[in-house]
């Protein structure tokens, strides 16, 4: 479908992904259920071999749908990946999340609702089936490297406001090319304007799943959720 009118367009939903190709098929399936007329998602290919475009075309989608590209082979480009998805973002609020988590209605509606600036929630363990319903019974999840089964906040999946993202001139690309420090990075900013008083501090609201660590027998599920490399660029 073509981008809906930015005035109608209230959450825009952006996940940057390197292969896993079946789990974004059982995604966008579970998204059917769970998207409002008034939110698009803003899927960023960053490398997948083959792409995920046909995995993509392989579900008729009921929301608003864009894939776009990196086309950056460096070993770590998710602040790349997700300043991309901002760039071309219509609504006044993103949400981003992993391609491991799983965003309810719940998540979505309170996002929706939400007056604040950033927004987080609590994940319980889950998984996609193959249709793409939400399974949360032991025995799946032991099988897809159950290990812990308390639930957690995640830095990496939460809504912010575009005006506040833009303001922070979004993820730092200087951590592309090796992993780690790019959420702490974001995050400290954010908390520095909050400490000037610009921002309103965020909070933990909704709740939604992640699949389990990867298990070894997760018959490929997952890809590779990232290219890690040794080398992590200090925050």
């Amino acid at each position: 479908p073509c981008p809906l009118n930015p005035d109608t367009c209230r959450l825009s939903l952006i996940v940057c992904v390197l292969d896993s190709h079946d789990v974004v098929r059982r995604q966008l399936l579970h998204l059917n259920r769970v998207l409002r007329p008034e939110c698009e998602l803003i899927l960023i290919d960053d490398g997948s071999k083959p792409s995920l475009q046909d995995a993509c075309e392989s579900v008729a989608k009921d929301y608003d749908f864009r894939l776009i590209f990196t086309d950056d082979e460096r070993p770590w480009t998710q602040p790349k990946g997700r300043n991309l998805g901002a760039s071309v973002a219509q609504a006044d609020k993103l949400l981003f999340f992993d391609i491991d988590h799983i965003v309810t209605e719940n998540i979505v509606q309170t996002c929706l609702n939400y007056p604040g600036d950033k927004l987080h929630w609590v994940r319980k363990p889950g998984v996609l089936d193959d249709g793409g319903d939400i399974v949360t019974a032991e025995e799946a999840l032991k099988d897809h490297g159950l290990t812990n089964d308390s639930s957690s906040v995640h830095v990496n999946s939460f809504m912010i406001s575009k005006e506040l993202f833009d303001l922070l001139g979004g993820y730092d690309e200087k951590f592309c090319g090796a992993y780690g420090g790019d959420d702490v990075d974001f995050n400290g900013r954010y908390a520095r304007l909050c400490e000037l008083g610009i921002a309103k501090p965020d909070e933990v609201k909704g709740e939604g799943y992640a699949y389990p660590e990867p298990a070894s027998d997760q018959k490929g599920l997952f890809h590779s959720l990232s290219r890690h490399s040794m080398n992590p660029v200090a925050a």
